[in-house]
């Protein structure tokens, strides 16, 4: 990730379940280090939620994914978050 096209202020996950499983991704740095968390990350600038959320499963896990529903937004002054149902496409979790 470009960390200049970054928008800090904005971030996407998605909760995907396949086969009556939730794919979780494991924390790799900071305070979530080990912690089991929903995939998701920033979303670059000119990018849609939707497009940063499939980016982030991608990197994350090798899953890809389409965001459906919404399912949680949190907004704050000067940020937000947004969280989606996605639909498995295919890929092995690594």
């Amino acid at each position: 990730m470009a960390q200049e096209n970054t928008n800090w202020s904005q971030s996407a996950a998605a909760v995907c379940i396949r086969e009556g499983k939730v794919l979780l991704a494991r924390h790799t740095y900071g305070s979530g280090t080990g912690k089991l968390i929903i995939p998701g990350g920033y979303v670059n600038f000119g990018e849609s939620p939707e497009d940063a959320v499939k980016r982030e499963y991608m990197e994350e896990t090798n899953i890809e994914i389409v965001p459906r529903s919404i399912i949680g937004i949190r907004f704050h002054v000067k940020c937000w978050y947004i969280a989606f149902h996605a639909d498995y496409v295919s890929g092995e979790a690594k």
